[in-house]
């Protein structure tokens, strides 16, 4: 507070922010709101609105940066490869500029003719159940890798990005 007693603002903001005690303030400001928010709602729950209001609308323009910062997509067909991708495009500083989508499926065999479609799915799913022995205790083991949810996944993918693939 100022010497006459009115508050001011800026300054105060920047006198607790600078000293680190501003978490702590907002954190007790918050607690005695919740604390009187039966005995004196007029009082404490416009605070208590106005704080779910700010987290929310923080959240949001969080997810909507780091939504713009992600300009490639890496698909990529088992685990542990996607974590290898994950660990060497933090190391190279652009972990934050892409997205890495992993799906568990042997790809590189079976048709893949009409995927899109039940047609297809159904098709290579028998293609790979007459052909390998353990496929469907692997299908229903790797349930949110199944051909329907990675399709959904990749039609959610905006068109803005842009899919980076390898080929070796």
């Amino acid at each position: 507070m100022s010497s006459d007693n009115e508050p001011n603002f800026d300054g105060d903001y920047n006198e607790i922010s600078n000293g680190r005690r501003l978490r702590g303030f907002v954190r007790s400001v918050l607690e005695q709101a919740v604390a009187l928010s039966d005995k004196n709602p007029e009082w404490a729950n416009p605070i208590l609105e106005q704080w779910a209001n700010d987290v929310e609308t923080s959240r949001n323009e969080r997810l909507q940066h780091e939504r713009t910062r992600e300009r490639h997509v890496h698909l990529l067909f088992s685990q542990s490869a996607a974590g290898s991708m994950k660990v060497g495009l933090s190391g190279a500083g652009l972990r934050h500029e892409s997205i890495v989508l992993s799906f568990n499926d042997p790809f590189s065999i079976g048709p893949l003719w009409k995927l899109g479609t039940p047609e297809g799915q159904e098709n290579r799913h028998n293609w790979l159940a007459e052909r390998m022995v353990h496929y469907e205790s692997f299908h229903y083991a790797n349930w949110d890798h199944r051909i329907e949810p990675m399709i959904a996944t990749l039609n959610e993918i905006p068109d803005d990005k842009s899919c980076r693939k390898k080929i070796k």
